[in-house]
């Protein structure tokens, strides 16, 4: 797999988790993931490149008006080596 940029989100509700989740699984080159932690709902989301990401956070905060960025990584991830 590509390096991606990764972007974590805390939704307010699980019907909004749901709708996120489900039209983002769509998209070619995104992963997406759906956990909890407590009471906090979240998205995880792997994106090919910033255009995307941005496309991302956009649709998220669309369709969840309290939804919040709580973690990006400033650039594509690096595969880590094995010794």
């Amino acid at each position: 797999m590509a390096p991606s940029l990764v972007q974590i989100f805390e939704v307010s509700n699980v019907r909004a988790q749901e709708l996120i989740v489900g039209l983002l699984t769509r998209v070619s080159d995104l992963t997406v993931t759906a956990a909890s932690h407590g009471p906090d709902l979240l998205v995880s989301t792997a994106c090919a490149d910033e255009r995307q990401a941005t496309s991302v956070f956009r649709l998220v905060t669309s369709i969840d008006f309290d939804a919040r960025l709580v973690h990006s990584t400033a650039g594509p991830t690096r595969r880590i080596g094995v010794a």
